[in-house]
Order: structure tokens, then sequence, then C-alpha cells
């Protein structure tokens, strides 16, 4: 990452045309998101083969941690179109992907209604859905043309919902990023020129990272925010993982 002779927007064939940045998100890598975020040439709107930029691709991962990242990054653009003519948020809509979309809005990001009738028309992608099939998709898809018909008559009512819905989430979003940053450029990295040595505490990050990936994404901010990440050191290697899942749940 430290090297200028790399192109870290650089679009590999077989993939897609994907990004490095396109595979990170796609895969709700929040390390490699946010690393690939700090890097001073990357560009957050690149786009793959299709014409999707990150964020496009972020907004079909409903409740995704790299969504919220690039929803946050000041450089993102919310409205560039992909091949098909669809703008993020109208992928939002065909997902029903039900949380993003209170997070966008609540964030005041830009909502494009579309032409009614064509492939811009929201509520039409909305109506369509993705999967028709999945009784789950269908009372999400639902869900989101109710969302959607409201927020075109009030806004501003939607708006306020959204942010009392996840206001516990705002709380410590912001915490949680700065945590994830703090892993990346403090303790992932290998600081040593020509060896490869990891930093001290790696081990334990890592493992704390997998397993707290079995839990909950609200029971992960609960850990991160009242201090459990930040006594890792603490944690031993060769603790069970049922010890570490019972210490979790404590703290919940």
């Amino acid at each position: 990452m430290d090297c200028p002779d790399i192109d870290v927007n650089f679009a590999e064939e077989t993939g897609g045309w994907s990004s490095a940045l396109h595979i990170a998100v796609w895969r709700d890598d929040p390390i490699i998101t946010s690393l690939l975020l700090a890097h001073p040439a990357i560009d957050p709107n690149v786009q793959d083969g299709a014409g999707q930029t990150p964020l496009a691709t972020a907004c079909t991962i409903d409740g995704g941690m790299c969504f919220r990242m690039l929803l946050r990054n000041p450089k993102s653009d919310f409205s560039i179109a992909d091949d098909f003519e669809r703008i993020p948020f109208l992928r939002i809509a065909q997902r029903a992907a039900i949380t993003n979309a209170k997070w966008w809005i609540s964030f005041e990001r830009p909502v494009d209604f579309g032409e009614e009738g064509r492939r811009t028309d929201l509520l039409m992608a909305a109506r369509r859905g993705m999967n028709d099939h999945d009784p789950e998709h269908q009372s999400a898809k639902a869900d989101m043309v109710s969302l959607l018909e409201r927020y075109r008559e009030d806004p501003d009512g939607v708006r306020q919902e959204a942010r009392v819905s996840l206001g516990w989430y705002n709380l410590v979003a912001a915490e949680l990023f700065a945590l994830v940053v703090f892993f990346c450029d403090g303790l992932l990295r290998i600081r040593e020129v020509g060896k490869e040595e990891e930093p001290r505490g790696s081990e334990e990050i890592r493992r704390f990272l997998r397993i707290s990936g079995q839990l909950p994404l609200e029971l992960q901010m609960v850990l991160c925010r009242r201090g459990v990440g930040s006594s890792l050191g603490n944690i031993a290697v060769n603790d069970s993982e049922a010890a570490f899942l019972d210490l979790a749940k404590k703290s919940w």
C-alpha cells in the first residue's frame, strides 16, 4: 500500500473489471476497505465492467459496514448510474435493502424517484424487486415500497423516523469506524521494511475479529463501544472461543 508504483484503482479483467475496493466491499471487509479509502490515490467512484461503483455494490448488502463507510465518505458520488441506468439508491430499492435505505435517508443522501415507467423509476424497481420466489424478500419488498411512498409524501417525517430507528447505531458508528481504522493503521500493518514481522498483538486482533464475526452486528458494536476491543492484549491466544463469546454476552 505504501509503494508509489501500486495502482490502487486497478481493475482486474477476470473479476469483471472489479477494483480492489469493489472486492473488499463485496466481501463487506471493513479492514481492507478502510485501508483502501485511506490511500490518497484511491478513487471511491471507480466503475467496474458493468459501470457499478463500489457504493453501488455495497448497496446490495443490507446492513453492511462497508456501505456505511462509503455513505460517509466525502468523495462518494451518489448519482453515478451503471450501464443499466441504475443509480446506487435504485439498487437498494431493487434488493429491498431496507436497513440501507434507512441509513441513506438518515444521512440525507439524494433520493431520485426517476422517470415513471422507465428504467430509472425507483418505485417500479422496488415493486418488481429481485427475487419474487423468496417469501422473506416479498415481505422486505413490501416494506421498501411503503417506505418510499411515505418518503415521497413526507421526507422530513420519514427521515426522523429512520433516525429514531437507527439512533442507537448512530451513537456508536463513528466510534466503531475509528476503532477499525486504529486496527488497520496501528496493529495489522507490517512496520519494518523488508521484514515480515507482525506487530505485537496482531494475532489477538485477528482472532478477535474472526470470533466476534459470529456475533450479531449490534453486539459487535457494543463490544467495541464498551472497551472490550481495547483490552485485547489481555485475551490470550489459547483462550477458548466459548470463553470469549461468554465475555461478549456479559458485556451485552
